[in-house]
């Protein structure tokens, strides 16, 4: 499933790719091995190996928190802007109302 999702738009890099092929070997070779294999250093090694893509998708966590952060605060200004021009909208028809009830000239 971790290639199939590598493979998708957008594609990881080529150093991930690596790494799962790595895993993947490893857990081949498990395997083979069967019952004989040795668990706790198969477990170790990939915990090596899942070291980079942890940081891979940590630093794409703190991106996309980041973006997320931005959009916030772009709608808090654009929401804030919006209450600006209403407000500027109602007191400017407010005049014009007060200035045509005053006999418009």
């Amino acid at each position: 499933a971790a290639v199939k999702r590598a493979r998708e738009n957008p594609t990881a890099s080529r150093q991930t790719f690596e790494v799962l092929d790595k895993e993947r070997d490893l857990i081949d070779k498990a395997r083979q091995q069967g019952a004989t294999a040795d668990f706790p250093s198969l477990k170790r090694e990939m915990m090596k190996q899942n070291h980079f893509l942890m940081q891979i998708l940590f630093t794409e966590l703190d991106d996309v928190r980041k973006d997320r952060q931005m959009f916030s605060d772009l709608q808090a200004r654009l929401s804030s802007m919006t209450n600006d021009i209403d407000n500027a909208l109602g007191e400017a028809l407010g005049a014009t109302f007060d200035y045509f009830r005053a006999g418009g000239q």
